[in-house]
């Protein structure tokens, strides 16, 4: 989900808040524009090491407890305790993708224009533009989805580290710049 929008300030000559002066050149012709970005991560799959089920296909755990397999902290995103390797010649129990979906982004970019308006076509912008303006870390995927069972037909065990989340995607720390710009 992309929302954008702009809002001009009521403010100033030919707004509902006519204001002339001084009153006017400090507060009129603000404008707040934003676009926020919002998306869902992408699905979380766990999988088996070895084909359980010696059909060349079969490579998903047996959920024990799906709905305790999943946690919302970046240590335990996935909880193994929820997942364990189906018996010798069967298939696991598990949809492909058991649970919640990995880390989503969430970016919120903001705007604020002033316009110095000198004749009727020469003006004078200032700008402040804030690029990820909350200032929040977007996550990675959960790391080691991959339940051990070098010997098939026994329980097996979590690969190291599995279902933790131990990276961030690329994204910009907040940064804000600022701008003149002489229309003419």
């Amino acid at each position: 989900l992309v929302v954008s929008g702009t809002y001009q300030l009521p403010v100033g000559k030919g707004h509902r808040f006519a204001s002339s002066g001084m009153t006017e050149r400090v507060l009129g012709d603000w404008q707040l524009n934003t676009i926020a970005t919002f998306a869902s991560g992408q699905p979380v799959t766990v999988g088996i090491s070895q084909d359980n089920s010696q059909t060349g296909t079969g490579n998903r755990p047996d959920c024990t407890t799906p709905a305790s397999g999943f946690h919302r902290s970046l240590a335990d995103w996935v909880n193994p305790s929820g997942f364990t390797a189906p018996a010798l010649y069967t298939y696991g129990n598990c949809s492909p993708t058991p649970g919640p979906r990995a880390p989503g982004i969430s970016l919120v970019d903001l705007s604020l224009f002033k316009n110095f308006t000198f004749t009727e076509s020469k003006y004078l912008q200032f700008r402040m533009e804030m690029f990820n303006f909350i200032n929040k870390p977007q996550f990675g995927p959960p790391s080691g989805l991959t339940w051990d069972t070098s010997n098939p037909g026994t329980a097996g065990a979590p690969v190291s580290g599995f279902g933790a989340i131990t990276s961030t995607v690329p994204n910009l720390q907040r940064q804000i710049q600022f701008a003149l710009k002489f229309y003419y």
